[in-house]
């Protein structure tokens, strides 16, 4: 049953408005974000919501590492660039933190 509802929270995360595509960085940033469990105790109906949340923070507080600042290949070698998976892991939990003192 828990896989099923991972499942679909990653099909909602992915479904994007035709006139405001995600980058594939971007869909990479909120993956990550899924994968390691910062979307875990969100609700399914707040998917979208806490997703356009994550790019918000990133593009205006960490702007170099906000997915359009940063290479694909630098995301996709994050684990051997962990100067950038810190920044990233910070900021994940931080807006996990608040997301919920907001709820």
């Amino acid at each position: 049953m828990e896989s099923l509802e991972f499942g679909n929270k990653v099909m909602k995360l992915l479904n994007q408005e035709i006139i405001n595509l995600y980058s594939i960085e971007e869909q990479f940033v909120l993956i990550y974000a899924h994968i390691q469990g910062y979307m875990r105790n969100i609700s399914f109906e707040n998917v979208n919501c806490f997703s356009k949340f994550i790019l918000w923070y990133f593009k205006y507080f960490e702007p170099k590492l906000y997915p359009g600042s940063i290479s694909l290949f630098s995301l996709l070698t994050l684990y051997f660039n962990k100067n950038i998976e810190l920044r990233l892991i910070r900021g994940l939990f931080f807006l996990t933190m608040y997301y919920k003192k907001l709820n």
